[in-house]
């Protein structure tokens, strides 16, 4: 079979992947009307994918569109398009092709997107690749690759953009998970990037590990806007400006990377904004395990385990984390959208509050491990099973599955400074009862004193409502702030409070943390006679408000 026919395969069979079932059927009628053997040979493939849950392992056609990119770019290399002057390939997709080209009028590096003449008279195609480049040429942000010039030559579209070096999320964390402080920057970023898209009415619609790059001086770049779903209004204002004309978005299509899904859109729904927001969070769990939530054997079960499966403990893959963070992916990968966070903004304000206190906690020396005298005490067995496990990261670098029994002891090493404290209390009570009875017991009585007593406010604005938490480690007060009341957090141990709840309207009537410490409990209302109930996560972010209400009696 030549180059061509395998060509025309390919391009049918990323055009009828992009359709709902119901509609494959006619695309391929209007598409193969006289050639069965094409038709069949595209079915073939459809089939293969629904199996093998995606186009790269099926591998006849792996190897056919891997000789056909070769050939195709040993073809373009050293032409000309307009005024960009080809240099290497970069990769190839259902969009277009990617080289690296030289801009011969600016002498600088680019990244040339083409869409081949050939592929001109797949519709489909044509609007989504011009649709990419509306969508990111809309934007300007550091955190998404920039376009400079849409246009077309000798019959074939291309869109100039940035050229990034550096290499993609997904080849940094290969099978690994990544450090606590480098995935808060990253996912900083690609929220902030999004924040971005979002205001200009872009959703993305296939955040994913391999469509975020990553610069040799840490800068995050997203690319890829060929799926976005873009407003009507936004599109209105493109066509307005002379652009292009509107573009068509339709329910029922499965559009994006499977594993990256949301429910919504996984099941061929309507999707917003808030579907980008748990695709970063299947990013999030990657980074924090080294694997991805939902997985299957074919396409048809990973969207299953989307819509129906809750992802495995992060603690099962990273006992490291901070609970902070677990909640943060919890609630990026809820499955509800209502019960997501709604904007790009309100997980942005939640991983800087995380950022401040794994700074905090770096700073303090918190982050530092133990010496194996501080360890707990284990069993020989259990010992050769940690020593065991220990020597096989070091050789694979790679984040695995923990047994059982690891699972368990990591759990222990977690909460060692809890252990800690409760020991220390325990401790404390001991020594107030024996000293009470000596005392009691002697004939003169010297009543305990107060030595010292530690300032932990200055500000001397301190409003209705203070609390410690079970840990003695944190406090939480409200502050005056000229006719309205915030909340701040810090830490007994010294460092300046920090602001988790900007000024309101409103009286802090009653303040306590949790049981487990990750939440603060408040009342508020506009007077001390009516009030509401609200819960707030304890490093800052959208107060959820309680069905119970507070009023006097």
């Amino acid at each position: 079979m030549n180059p061509e026919r395998w060509q025309k395969i390919e391009d049918l069979f990323q055009s009828a992947r992009m359709r709902g079932p119901a509609e494959r059927a006619a695309f391929l009628d209007g598409a193969c009307p006289s050639d069965a053997e094409l038709r069949a040979e595209v079915e073939a493939l459809l089939r293969a994918e629904d199996s093998a849950g995606s186009f790269i392992n099926t591998s006849a056609v792996k190897v056919a569109a891997g000789r056909i990119a070769s050939e195709r770019a040993a073809e373009m290399q050293g032409k000309t398009v307009a005024h960009y002057k080809i240099r290497s390939p970069v990769g190839a997709g259902g969009m277009g092709e990617v080289y690296l080209a030289e801009d011969t009028l600016l002498g600088r590096k680019v990244a040339l997107k083409l869409l081949p003449a050939y592929a001109m008279a797949d519709e489909e195609r044509v609007r989504r690749f011009r649709q990419e480049a509306r969508a990111a040429a809309a934007l300007s942000h550091p955190n998404i690759a920039h376009i400079y010039e849409i246009g077309e030559s000798e019959g074939a579209s291309f869109i100039a953009l940035e050229f990034i070096e550096g290499q993609t999320l997904a080849t940094r964390i290969g099978d690994r998970s990544l450090p606590v402080p480098e995935i808060v920057d990253i996912a900083m970023q690609v929220a902030d990037a999004l924040d971005e898209a979002h205001a200009h009415g872009i959703t993305h619609r296939d955040i994913k590990a391999a469509n975020i790059m990553l610069t040799p001086r840490g800068r995050v770049k997203v690319l890829d806007f060929g799926l976005a779903k873009i407003t009507d209004a936004v599109t209105t204002g493109i066509a307005a400006a002379g652009q292009a004309a509107q573009v068509e978005t339709r329910t029922g299509l499965v559009m994006g990377t499977v594993s990256y899904m949301s429910p919504e859109q996984a099941l061929g729904r309507e999707v917003d904004s808030r579907s980008d927001i748990f695709s970063l969070g299947v990013v999030l769990y990657e980074m924090a395990t080294g694997r991805l939530p939902f997985r299957g054997d074919s396409a048809t079960e990973t969207i299953d385990a989307i819509t129906h499966a809750q992802p495995e403990a992060l603690a099962r893959f990273n006992y490291d984390l901070p609970s902070a963070l677990e909640l943060i992916i919890k609630k990026a990968l809820r499955k509800d959208r209502d019960e997501r966070y709604q904007t790009a903004h309100d997980l942005l304000v939640d991983l800087d509050s995380l950022k401040k206190e794994v700074e905090f906690e770096s700073r303090r020396g918190d982050a530092i491990q133990p010496t194996p005298a501080q360890e707990l005490p284990s069993s020989p067995s259990t010992s050769t099973v940690d020593a065991s496990l220990a020597a096989d990261t070091a050789a694979t670098g790679a984040t695995r599955r923990m047994t059982g029994t690891q699972y368990i002891f990591g759990e222990v090493k977690r909460q060692r400074r809890r252990v800690a404290i409760v020991l220390g209390v325990l401790a404390l009570a001991a020594f107030i009862f024996l000293t009470n009875k000596y005392f009691r017991a002697s004939k003169s009585v010297t009543p305990f004193q107060i030595t010292k007593v530690t300032r932990l406010t200055t500000t001397g604005k301190i409003a209705n409502a203070a609390t410690l938490s079970p840990d003695g480690k944190l406090f939480a007060f409200a502050l005056r702030e000229g006719e309205q009341d915030s909340l701040w957090l810090g830490h007994v141990d010294g460092g300046e409070p920090v602001r988790i709840q900007f000024p309101v309207n409103a009286i802090y009537l009653s303040l306590t943390f949790a049981p487990d410490g990750s939440s603060l409990y408040y009342t508020s209302g506009e007077n001390f006679s009516n009030g509401a109930l609200y819960r707030l996560p304890v490093f800052g972010g959208t107060p959820e408000k309680s069905l119970w209400r507070l009023r006097s009696s």
